[in-house]
This record gives structure tokens, C-alpha cells and sequence, in this order.
């Protein structure tokens, strides 16, 4: 009898040892599944804030090269402007060189077919050039204009895009994630950085230094077409043959009252000509030397001018022989000056450099980076937790559950600032050539090389300000929530 109660008796301790094994599964199940849970939103969400940072700095990106391809297709087009202006001037020297020859050699029976057929094909050919020409001069200045308003409208775009992209890929990633009024607030730093991190070049500094980027880049036609040979030296008598052309960018700047600039205007001028020089050794009133004698033979001209006439005044009026006044190193200096008193301009006015821009900091040691930081938050109570499953678990202030459970048995508290699952990311746009230069030489950042690219980087600064925004946030009772409007 003793023996059967007692084993009675063992039977019934089980059941109490059963409960509490199934309370501690269950519970060790609920933890695990909240925690992976949690840990999955806060992997989505730095992820989302990642994609979000860099999708809107490549829009950044973009807008720089776009605009530093802009840039170079300003410079092409002058460049272009350049060698129609050349072309024009070589044009009128052959017609010119092949009339003087004719009127010169054409004499001679048995030269006077050959030196007339010369002098009208080069009339009509540059009858022909004339026409197609001009026009075209005037069509690549008016679409530099267009490319400059394009520049201005791509740099307003561009950081509007960054904008709406950055708040876009949030919701595309998830419907319930949202960007925090303080990644907000580095959204709107982001904004005014754009702002200032190009200006727009209009004064004569800057307008001079874009010319010195298209003279650099004219073609050896268009800077120097001119060459030499000696074809008889005997001594004391010397005869060469110079011929001089080239086609400049000029820059002719007024003075206001107080002496400082006030205006400036441009032209593209092409000159060329071919003189024989004469250098041999005699003697005259003032004693013996060596002499030296000019003879044209050809010459001509081309100006595309933003007054419409020459603003470099090479030729006086009163001088017919005294050679060009504009620079001392000519190399025909008679030819030059015929060349100014023949000069065809070309119809209409040239608008000169158009506004164009560049960074607005264009010091070597200048970090030159454009960054953006966000954080992106999902709401506490959106989190898919047991405290969000109804009849799983409650809150310790909760009424009891569905199941019968005690109160808070199956809550997990995350325990946050502000009552949101967070992420922070930071990037910036920088500047770096892909490939290493031959000449070994550094390249620094510009906008008129389209080597602008994004990284993301540590956000360690947007950290500590996020963490003390929430904490201003509760001090202040507002908890730090919020988000951006559209996010």
C-alpha cells in the first residue's frame, strides 16, 4: 500500500516540470523571432539608407560631369569658331596672293592661262566658303548660348533629383520607412552645399580664364600656320620666303571712371600672309649695314567681333607703310598691315565667353567634396514583433491577452531613442581621375572634366547628430520623431 501511493504521488510532479520546459521553448522561440526580426529591420533599413544616399549623390554626380561636358562643348565651339574664322582668313589670302600673282606674272603670254585659271578658282572658292561660313559661325555662337542656359538648368535639376530620388528609393524599399526630420536636416545642408559648391564665372577673371582654356585648345592650324625657307644666301645678299598666319582670341577691356574694368569685349581674328624678305649688306647717307626690304605677295583677313567691327587697332590710317602696330614680332609687318585694311567681318556680333561654371573654391589644397547624410527610421510600434501580434503578448500595462497569459509574459521591448528603429548613412561626390596621368602631374578637381564620382563614407558626424537631436528631442517631450514631408 505505501509503495503504490508513492508511486501515485511521482506521477503528478511532472506535470508543473512539463509547463515550465514548454514556457522556456516558447519563450526562447518568441526572443529569437523578435530578434531576428528587429536585427532584419535594422539590416533593411541601413541598407535602404545606403541606396537612398548614394542613388542621390550619383544624381549629384551626374550633374557635375554633365555639366563639365558642357564646359568642354563650350570650348569646342569656340575652338570651332576659331577655325571657321582661320579657314575664312587662308581663303581671302589665296584669293588675294593668286590676283597679285596674276597681275603680276600674267603679263607673260605663256604664264596668263595658268596664273587667270588660279586666280578664279580661288575667287570662287572663296565665294563658296564665304557663304557656308558665316552662317555657320553665327549658329555655333548662338548654340554656345544655349549650352551656357543649359548649364544653368542642369545645376538647378540636379540637386532637386538628388531630393525627390533619395525620399523615392525610401518608399520604394519599404511603404513604411521614413526619413527623420534631422536627416532632413542634412538633406537641406546637402542642398545649400550644391549651392555653394559652384558659382557661375561672368566676371572678366573668370571669362579670361576660359579663354586661356580654348586658346590652349585650338588646333596647330588655327594657333600658328605660318612657316619659312631661305632660297637664296650668297653672303652679303639673303632671300627668304615668310609666311605668317595665325587666328587669336582677343580680349579688349574699358575702364570706368575709377579706372577699374567695366566692360569687355571679344573677337576672333585671322590673319595671313606671305612676304619675300630681302637682306643684303650696303651703304647710305648714315653708313653701311645690313638692309632689310619687305615685298608682299599675298595677304588676308577674317574678324568675328562682339562689336561687329575691330576692337584691336593694328593699321593707322595715316601709316600706309609703317607695318602692323600690334605686335613688334610680326613676321610680315607690311602683309600684316594690308591684311587690316582688307579685313571681311563676318555678319552679326559675337556674343564673346559666355557664362560658364566651376567650382567655386579652385584652391590646390581645397578638399573639394560635395556630402549628404540621412537617417531613415521605421516606427516602433510598424515593427513585426510579439508585441504587435495580438494574443501572443501585451505590454506590463496591457490588459491580458487572447491566450489567457499573464501581462507583458511574451513582450520584447527594443529599447530606442524616440521610439524608432534607425539607420544613418553618408556619402559624398569627389573627384578623381580613373586613369593616372603620363606627364605624372596632379589633376585637381574642376567642372571641365567629367571625373566626378560617389563613395560612401563614415557617418559617424550624422551619428552623433541624430543622437543629439533625439535626445533634444525628449528633453523637450517631442520624443525626436517626425519625418521629411514625402518621405
Amino acid at each position: 500500500m505505501i509503495t503504490i501511493a508513492r508511486q501515485e504521488r511521482a506521477k503528478g510532479q511532472a506535470l508543473p516540470l512539463a509547463i515550465a520546459g514548454l514556457v522556456f521553448m516558447t519563450t526562447i522561440t518568441l526572443v529569437l523571432f523578435n530578434t531576428s526580426q528587429v536585427t532584419g529591420h535594422k539590416m533593411r533599413l541601413a541598407n535602404t539608407a545606403d541606396a537612398a544616399v548614394y542613388s542621390g549623390l550619383i544624381w549629384e554626380a551626374r550633374g557635375l560631369n554633365y555639366q563639365a561636358y558642357l564646359n568642354r562643348a563650350m570650348v569646342a565651339n569656340q575652338a570651332t569658331i576659331g577655325q571657321l574664322v582661320s579657314i575664312m582668313s587662308w581663303m581671302q589670302y589665296l584669293e588675294i596672293s593668286a590676283r597679285n600673282v596674276d597681275a603680276t606674272v600674267g603679263w607673260v603670254p605663256a604664264l596668263k592661262p595658268y596664273t587667270k585659271a588660279f586666280y578664279d578658282g580661288s575667287l570662287q572658292a572663296n565665294k563658296y566658303v564665304m557663304q557656308v561660313a558665316r552662317p555657320a559661325v553665327a549658329g555655333v555662337d548662338k548654340l554656345i548660348t544655349v549650352l551656357s542656359n543649359a548649364q544653368t538648368a542642369v545645376h538647378a535639376a540636379a540637386v532637386v533629383a538628388a531630393g525627390d530620388t533619395v525620399l523615392e528609393v525610401v518608399k520604394r524599399n519599404d511603404p513604411r520607412f521614413e526619413v527623420s526630420w534631422p536627416g532632413g536636416v542634412g538633406m537641406a545642408e546637402n542642398l545649400n552645399n550644391w549651392n555653394a559648391f559652384t558659382k557661375s564665372y561672368t566676371d572678366l577673371k573668370g571669362q579670361e580664364r576660359q579663354a586661356e582654356v580654348i586658346r590652349d585648345s585650338g588646333d596647330p592650324f588655327t594657333r600658328n600656320r605660318g612657316w619659312s625657307m631661305t632660297v637664296a644666301n650668297v653672303g652679303i645678299f639673303q632671300v627668304r620666303v615668310v609666311k605668317g598666319g595665325e587666328t587669336k582670341l582677343i580680349a579688349e577691356t574699358t575702364q570706368d571712371e575709377s579706372g577699374g574694368p567695366s566692360s569687355t569685349e571679344w573677337e576672333w581674328k585671322g590673319k595671313d600672309t606671305l612676304s619675300v624678305h630681302t637682306r643684303y649688306w650696303g651703304c647710305g647717307w648714315f653708313g653701311c649695314g645690313w638692309r632689310h626690304d619687305e615685298i608682299p605677295v599675298g595677304w588676308g583677313g577674317a574678324l568675328y567681333s562682339t562689336t561687329g567691327s575691330e576692337i584691336e587697332e593694328c593699321a593707322k590710317d595715316s601709316d600706309w607703310f609703317g607695318g602692323s602696330d600690334c605686335d613688334s614680332d610680326v613676321r610680315n609687318r607690311w602683309a600684316d598691315r594690308l591684311a587690316d585694311t582688307e579685313m571681311q567681318t563676318i555678319s552679326g556680333t559675337y556674343d564673346g565667353i559666355r557664362p560658364y561654371r566651376d567650382l567655386a573654391n579652385l584652391k590646390a589644397d581645397a578638399s573639394n567634396t560635395l556630402r549628404l547624410g540621412i537617417e531613415v527610421t521605421l516606427p516602433k510600434d510598424e515593427a513585426r514583433t510579439t508585441s504587435g501580434i495580438d494574443g501572443i503578448g501585451s505590454k506590463s500595462d496591457a490588459p491580458v491577452s487572447r491566450s489567457g497569459l499573464g501581462k507583458g509574459l511574451y513582450y520584447y521591448e527594443d529599447r530606442t531613442i524616440g521610439n524608432v528603429y534607425s539607420a544613418v548613412s553618408a556619402g559624398e561626390v569627389y573627384f578623381e581621375r580613373p586613369d593616372k596621368r603620363n606627364d605624372k602631374r596632379i589633376e585637381y578637381a574642376s567642372v571641365f572634366n567629367p571625373y566626378w564620382d560617389v563613395r560612401l563614407v563614415n557617418p559617424e558626424r550624422e551619428r552623433y547628430a541624430v543622437w543629439a537631436a533625439r535626445q533634444i528631442g525628449d528633453w523637450l517631450g517631442g520624443g525626436g520623431g517626425g519625418s521629411v514631408p514625402g518621405g
